[in-house]
């Protein structure tokens, strides 16, 4: 009786082992639709963090103080940025 309901088991496990690739297959067109949706949803996710993140507040500020300096180089000189914006000009002339 025992050894019966063990042959019974293995072959379960072994019927559900053999379908497992199968199944997957026939339904791996929902499931890369699936992923992609997951990946969308956390990628915006992303995004959206990022929007309110102090590293995007610094890329801004940094983006800025990098086409001011760009406008000097460009001009050679004969532009002028503006010294009060620049973090380390408004250091040096405060002291």
């Amino acid at each position: 009786m025992v050894h019966g309901g063990t042959q019974v088991r293995a072959r379960a496990a072994a019927c559900t082992l053999i379908s497992t690739p199968f199944v997957l297959r026939i339904f791996q067109s929902e499931i890369n639709a699936q992923v992609a949706v997951i990946h969308q949803k956390s990628y915006s996710a992303f995004l959206q963090q990022q929007q309110s993140s102090q590293v995007a507040a610094q890329v801004t500020l940094y983006k800025g103080e990098l086409q001011q300096l760009n406008t000097v180089i460009t001009s050679h000189g004969a532009a002028t940025g503006n010294t009060a914006a620049d973090r380390c000009l408004s250091r040096t002339t405060s002291s």
